[in-house]
Order: structure tokens, then C-alpha cells, then sequence
């Protein structure tokens, strides 16, 4: 996850620098990358399907097993 973190850290000045000088179109590709990123994040770690697991309740609330 660290890894997802920083690279979230690190696009968001670079999207931040062209929504302020009124690159929209190139802020916005940048925002849509960064969603794709969070969801293959996301998908890899299916948190939907631990949710039915039994006895993974306490690992699903704390976010342990998605690390």
C-alpha cells in the first residue's frame, strides 16, 4: 500500500501544478490515472471477498489484511 501512497503523493503535485496554470484536460488524465491505479489496488486485494469469509471480520475492520 506505501507504495500506492507515494504515488499518490507524487502525482498530486504535478496535478495540482497543471490545474493551476488551467491544463484541465491534462489535470484530468492525471486524476483518471490515479483512479485506475486505486482500483487495481482495490481488485488485487478483494476486500469484497474477504468480507465473506468467516472469522476475517476483525482483519477486514482494521484494514490488516488489505496491507
Amino acid at each position: 500500500m506505501h507504495a500506492v501512497l507515494e504515488t499518490f503523493r507524487t502525482k498530486s503535485t504535478r496535478t495540482r501544478t497543471l490545474y493551476d496554470s488551467r491544463e484541465y484536460g491534462k489535470a484530468l488524465r492525471e486524476i483518471m490515472a490515479l483512479a485506475d491505479t486505486a482500483n487495481e489496488w482495490f481488485d488485487e486485494r478483494r476486500p469484497w471477498k474477504l468480507a465473506k469469509k468467516a472469522n476475517e471480520d476483525a482483519n477486514l475492520q482494521s484494514g490488516a489484511a488489505l496491507l
